[in-house]
């Protein structure tokens, strides 16, 4: 209910000097970068639990947080992110909901100096750039495609450069396996990747484009 950040805040005003923060359920294993208040480290659900009853159990129980770098090459690769929107449609269940994927989660990017990067107005914090997660950073990703398309191919609609994205799609990560559910850490279906993962390259030269008017729409509606 309240954000990843404010959780931060509470502790350390709190008295606290670190926090460990642990997914639910519902976010699973996916880790999500928060620019926090305080030392802090993001766990999924199963080493948050295994934290807690070590926490519980242990009289003398010690942490210690430590920066370990960036990582690279992580497998596997895209995965379908816990928050990213789900189909069905329910007003047309013949139109499979979502459309695609595309890089949403822990996106380093410019940020606005007018406010401070966890986005509380108690954080006096400026920087020039910050991390962030959502749908916020995954349209930019596909709308600089599609504009990258529509230089490439100047007479297309808007719903042949769809097309084009979601035609070229790929369904299968760094391993070679299905698309997983960071929320379960099971194989996502196309109710959670929808067509796939946008391929920028394969989508300039899809080969086959579906294309569609304002007449088809009417005709539907």
């Amino acid at each position: 209910i309240t954000p990843r950040v404010q959780k931060g805040q509470v502790v350390k005003r709190a008295g606290g000097i670190g926090m460990i923060l642990t997914n639910t359920a519902t976010n699973g294993e996916e880790l999500v970068a928060d620019s926090h208040l305080l030392p802090a480290v993001a766990v999924g659900e199963k080493e948050g639990k295994l934290i807690k009853q070590y926490a519980m159990t242990s009289k003398r129980a010690t942490v210690s947080l430590e920066i370990l770098g960036t990582r690279v090459g992580i497998k596997p690769s895209p995965v379908v992110a816990a928050f990213s929107s789900r189909g069905p449609n329910f007003l047309s269940l013949e139109i499979l909901k979502p459309d695609l994927l595309a890089p949403g989660v822990n996106i380093l990017a410019a940020w606005t100096g007018d406010m401070a990067p966890s986005s509380l107005s108690s954080d006096q914090r400026r920087v020039k750039f910050n991390i962030l997660s959502g749908t916020s950073m995954s349209c930019p990703h596909v709308s600089g495609v599609a504009a990258l398309i529509k230089s490439r191919h100047p007479d297309w609609s808007p719903a042949a450069i769809k097309s084009a994205l979601m035609t070229t799609a790929y369904v299968h990560d760094n391993t070679l396996k299905p698309l997983t559910d960071a929320s379960a850490a099971t194989p996502s279906s196309p109710y959670d990747h929808g067509a796939g993962h946008i391929d920028p390259l394969k989508a300039i030269d899809p080969g086959l484009v579906y294309d569609i008017g304002p007449q088809d729409y009417f005709e539907f509606l």
